[in-house]
Protein backbone atom coordinates (compact mmCIF):
# COMPACT_ATOMS: atom_id res chain seq x y z
CA UNK A 1 0.00 0.00 0.00
CA UNK A 2 1.30 3.43 -0.88
CA UNK A 3 -0.08 5.41 2.13
CA UNK A 4 3.32 7.58 2.12
CA UNK A 5 3.03 8.84 -1.21
CA UNK A 6 -0.92 8.75 -2.34
CA UNK A 7 -1.91 10.83 0.57
CA UNK A 8 1.92 12.69 1.99
CA UNK A 9 1.92 10.91 4.65
CA UNK A 10 5.17 10.64 7.21
CA UNK A 11 6.32 7.51 7.86
CA UNK A 12 4.55 7.94 11.47
CA UNK A 13 1.02 8.52 10.13
CA UNK A 14 1.70 5.69 7.19
CA UNK A 15 2.18 3.32 10.76
CA UNK A 16 -0.51 4.69 12.17
CA UNK A 17 -2.79 5.14 9.57
CA UNK A 18 -1.61 0.41 9.27
CA UNK A 19 -2.50 0.51 13.03
CA UNK A 20 -5.76 1.92 12.89
CA UNK A 21 -6.92 -0.30 9.80
CA UNK A 22 -5.58 -3.34 11.75
CA UNK A 23 -8.43 -2.20 14.47
CA UNK A 24 -6.15 -0.79 16.95
CA UNK A 25 -6.92 2.01 19.05
CA UNK A 26 -5.42 4.97 19.51
CA UNK A 27 -4.34 3.88 23.34
CA UNK A 28 -3.13 0.57 21.91
CA UNK A 29 -1.28 2.26 19.32
CA UNK A 30 0.18 4.60 21.89
CA UNK A 31 1.50 1.47 24.05
CA UNK A 32 3.10 -0.19 21.13
CA UNK A 33 4.68 2.40 20.16
CA UNK A 34 5.80 3.86 22.98
CA UNK A 35 4.34 7.84 22.48
CA UNK A 36 1.29 9.25 24.85
CA UNK A 37 -1.97 9.10 23.33
CA UNK A 38 -2.74 12.53 22.75
CA UNK A 39 0.42 12.67 20.94
CA UNK A 40 -1.33 9.52 18.55
CA UNK A 41 -4.42 11.52 18.44
CA UNK A 42 -3.11 14.85 17.23
CA UNK A 43 -1.13 12.06 14.50
CA UNK A 44 -4.41 11.05 13.48
CA UNK A 45 -6.34 14.32 13.11
CA UNK A 46 -3.30 15.44 10.46
CA UNK A 47 -3.88 11.77 9.29
CA UNK A 48 -8.02 12.81 8.99
CA UNK A 49 -7.12 16.03 7.40
CA UNK A 50 -4.47 14.37 5.41
CA UNK A 51 -6.63 11.25 4.02
CA UNK A 52 -10.27 13.40 3.61
CA UNK A 53 -11.43 11.56 6.86
CA UNK A 54 -13.44 12.02 9.40
CA UNK A 55 -13.32 8.86 11.97
CA UNK A 56 -11.09 5.64 11.94
CA UNK A 57 -13.28 4.01 10.53
CA UNK A 58 -13.58 5.96 7.40
CA UNK A 59 -9.59 5.93 7.59
CA UNK A 60 -10.18 2.02 7.87
CA UNK A 61 -12.55 1.41 5.10
CA UNK A 62 -10.30 3.68 2.79
CA UNK A 63 -7.36 1.88 3.20
CA UNK A 64 -8.76 -1.35 3.37
CA UNK A 65 -10.34 -0.73 0.32
CA UNK A 66 -6.95 -0.06 -1.68
CA UNK A 67 -8.27 3.32 -2.34
CA UNK A 68 -4.61 4.46 -1.48
CA UNK A 69 -2.96 2.15 -4.93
Amino acid sequence: MKLHDHFRLTPTESEISVRVAAGQSPREIARETRRSVETVRNQLKTVFSKTETHSQLQLAVKILRGEAD
